[in-house]
């Protein structure tokens, strides 16, 4: 198994023969599976996946190219459509606050309306007696009903 680093001096940095071995695994990968993953060819190579993220993003990169996902691209391909979702959703809060508005005028009128109209059925009910009119002869009141004499 290839070394992840140089020997020399002690630096941190990618090693060549982990590198070229990597590149050599993408094509054994690509001849057998098809379609190359990270997981697969750091299985291949005998090193973690997350290695390949973090000291080799060219080959990541490589490898997400040749199996048709571009992080990059996906991401701003993402972003565009969340974008558009975003104005679609504005528009139709927008639509929604307009439609409320026009139910509530809506709905102020039809209670106008019913109780305009219980005011015209209650006066066209037959024990209705409408005040300006004298149609029927007033009540005799007998007396017991007048008023009881005061004291002083």
């Amino acid at each position: 198994m290839p070394s992840a680093h140089d020997s020399g001096g002690g630096q941190d940095r990618p090693s060549t023969a982990t590198h070229k071995a990597l590149l050599d695994a993408i094509e054994r990968v690509c001849r057998t599976d098809g379609t190359p993953t990270i997981t697969a060819v750091a299985r291949e190579v005998g090193v973690s996946a997350a290695l390949i993220h973090n000291r080799y993003p060219d080959v990541a990169a490589t490898i997400r190219t040749l199996s048709g996902r571009e992080k990059r691209d996906d991401v701003a391909q993402l972003r565009a459509a969340l974008v558009k979702e975003q104005e679609i959703a504005r528009s139709l809060r927008d639509e929604n606050g307009a439609l409320l508005a026009d139910l509530r005028a809506l709905a102020s009128v039809n209670e106008t309306l019913r109780q305009e109209l219980a005011l015209r059925e209650a006066a066209e009910a037959p024990n209705v007696v409408p005040l300006g009119s004298r149609s029927r002869a007033p009540r005799a009141v007998g007396p017991s009903e007048q008023d009881p004499p005061h004291r002083a």
